[in-house]
């Protein structure tokens, strides 16, 4: 019997849940067209597809409740589908950690609401990977002179309203939760954004 610890509800991830005897973490939370709200601001032809950066974002917040630190890094990454929502289509989502050497393995799978719970092929996998904390003297970070070289390298400037523009009339439509960016250089194969 699982059981929901409902002490703390984290909101993304929603209840830590018990599993007594096993070394897995998992935490579960909803997913609908209205929940999270920032989810009607992704959309694609008109449809609420739950963005990779969501399944990011939930396997990193899990695992900063998991190992007590906030540094990581991300390995394997892969997502295989996508969740989408109609409508009036809710979903459970469980992300779950694995231990795995010295990282965790980590899943992101639903269930729809109208699917049975018991039935292995009925949860669909969205994101899995590895996560693993960094040391502290394995802070990786870009400075302001790799940055600059870059800029030199990537000499085409693209507005970020262009950007956004443009992706409305290919039908991938982002609205305010989704506009981080501001400036964006482009190059030969490579690319640099400025993000807010």
């Amino acid at each position: 019997d699982v059981r929901i610890d409902s002490a703390a509800v984290h909101p993304l991830l929603g209840s830590r849940l018990r599993l007594p005897l096993s070394r897995e973490t998992r935490f579960e939370t909803r997913f609908s067209p209205t929940k999270p709200a920032y989810l009607k601001d992704h959309q694609l032809f008109d449809t609420i597809v739950v963005p990779g950066a969501s399944h990011v974002a939930m396997v990193l917040c899990a695992a900063k409740e998991t190992l007590s630190t906030d540094k990581f890094v991300l390995e394997d990454l892969f997502f295989p589908q996508a969740l989408v929502l109609t409508d009036q289509s809710e979903f459970t989502l469980q992300t779950i950690l694995i231990p795995d050497d010295n990282a965790l393995g980590f899943r992101v799978v639903s269930l729809a609401d109208d699917a049975d719970e018991t039935d292995p092929e009925a949860w669909t996998l969205h994101f899995s990977g590895r996560v693993r904390a960094l040391a502290g003297d394995q802070n990786q970070t870009t400075s302001p002179v790799e940055i600059e070289a870059l800029k030199e390298s990537c000499s085409r400037e693209l507005l970020a309203s262009e950007f956004y523009s443009t992706s409305r009339s290919l039908g991938y439509r982002m609205g305010p939760s989704f506009q981080w960016l501001g400036s964006i250089w482009q190059g030969e194969g490579q690319a640099l954004a400025e993000m807010h």
